[in-house]
């Protein structure tokens, strides 16, 4: 349902049983993010776009899902327990925990893409696309937005100018963000761990080792704030 909201590529053939997705070709090319932000138009583009897809409506097949970023890290948790089942997952079993106990009544469930890496964005001068649909489902409006921001590595002065364009008049959770910051990171985290683990490249290796290190520094440092707020 995605390309009726006239931000992603139409839909020519889905095969649901198969998993196959065929779409209409979009000349664009990605921009560096940096620029995004120096550009207004663009900037509000792009907000318009991402807010468009949170206001979609529900379908009912989906409405009674588990939230895609507790149902992700459930899933990379267990992966991981499967390879190394000695590995010490305390810290982020008990947080995913404490969020599934204590949280879930708090957010507010909505349609997400849940991977707005900036390669995803395709712009032909101020038509923008957004493509690889391919982890979107329901999820929460700051799951996107903590997704974007991680992923550009962007300054809480940025982060700061991304929420205020989404939010404008609407106040802002902290709490939420951060909180989602955190689900995020961890989800990162155990990712990176499990193909550090499945490869044999040393130089690819040696890669997802320092990502897996960035990784987690992220996940304590947005856990902490959102313990504090």
């Amino acid at each position: 349902k995605n390309f009726s909201c006239g931000f992603s590529a139409e839909i020519l053939f889905y095969d649901e049983t198969n998993d196959i997705l065929l779409t209409s070709f979009f000349e664009g090319k990605s921009i560096d993010p940096k620029k995004i932000l120096e550009d207004e138009k663009k900037l509000q583009i792009f907000i318009n776009a991402i807010r468009n897809i949170h206001q979609q409506p529900i379908l009912k097949n989906i409405e009674n899902e588990e939230l895609y970023p507790i149902k992700i890290n459930k899933f990379y948790l267990k992966a991981l327990q499967d390879i190394l089942p000695k590995f010490n997952l305390d810290e982020e079993k008990n947080f995913l925990n404490f969020v599934i106990n204590n949280e879930i009544n708090n957010l507010t469930p909505c349609i997400c893409h849940n991977d707005l890496v900036w390669t995803n964005l395709l712009w032909k001068d101020n038509d923008l696309k957004i493509i690889d649909w391919e982890y979107s489902g329901f999820s929460d409006c700051y799951f996107d937005l903590a997704g974007f921001c991680i992923e550009q590595n962007f300054d809480e002065e940025t982060t700061q100018k991304i929420l205020l364009s989404y939010f404008q008049n609407t106040p802002i959770s902290y709490k939420r963000f951060y909180l989602m910051c955190a689900l995020y990171s961890l989800k990162n985290y155990i990712w990176s761990l499990i193909f550090e683990n499945c490869i044999e490249d040393n130089k690819l290796k040696s890669l997802l080792n320092n990502l897996k290190v960035e990784n987690k520094n992220q996940f304590v440092k947005f856990k902490s704030i959102y313990e504090l707020l």
